[in-house]
C-alpha cells in the first residue's frame, strides 16, 4: 500500500491481484496462468503517474526503499524508479501541466473512457 495502489485478490478464474486506478482496471496475473514459457524478472517495466515526485521519494526513502536515481526533469515529466521485491523496475513520473491540459481537452470533447464506453452501447 506504500504506493497507494490497493490490490485485492480476485477469486476469478484465473486468480489475480487487481484494483481500479483512475478509469482503468489494473491487474497482476501470476505467470503460471499464461500459456508459453516464463519470461523471467525484468520482462515488464511498469510506470505510474504521481503528483508529487519529491514527496514520493521522501516516503520511499523513509520506508527503506532506495530509488535507482534521483528525480530527473525531462522537460515533459519528472521521473525516478525503484526495484520491486522481485527485481523488476518500477518507474514513477510526474507529468507536466500540458499533459493534464491535453487530457482535460480530450475529456471535454468526449474522448475519455466513460464517453467511449457509452458510445459503444448506443
Amino acid at each position: 500500500m506504500l504506493l497507494g495502489v490497493w490490490l485485492t485478490m480476485s477469486r476469478d478464474t484465473p486468480a489475480h491481484w487487481g484494483c481500479t486506478v483512475g478509469d482503468l482496471h489494473f491487474a497482476i496475473h501470476p505467470l503460471d496462468t499464461f500459456p508459453g514459457e516464463r519470461t523471467g524478472v525484468g520482462a515488464v517495466r511498469l510506470a505510474f503517474t504521481v503528483f508529487d515526485i519529491q514527496a514520493l521519494v521522501r516516503c520511499l526513502e523513509e520506508s527503506g526503499t532506495a530509488v535507482l536515481y534521483p528525480p530527473r526533469d525531462t522537460g515533459f515529466f519528472w521521473s525516478t524508479a525503484i526495484h520491486d521485491p522481485d527485481g523488476n523496475v518500477i518507474e514513477f513520473t510526474q507529468l507536466c501541466d500540458q499533459w493534464f491540459e491535453h487530457l482535460a481537452t480530450r475529456r471535454s470533447q468526449g474522448a475519455d473512457v466513460v464517453a467511449r464506453w457509452r458510445a459503444s452501447k448506443a
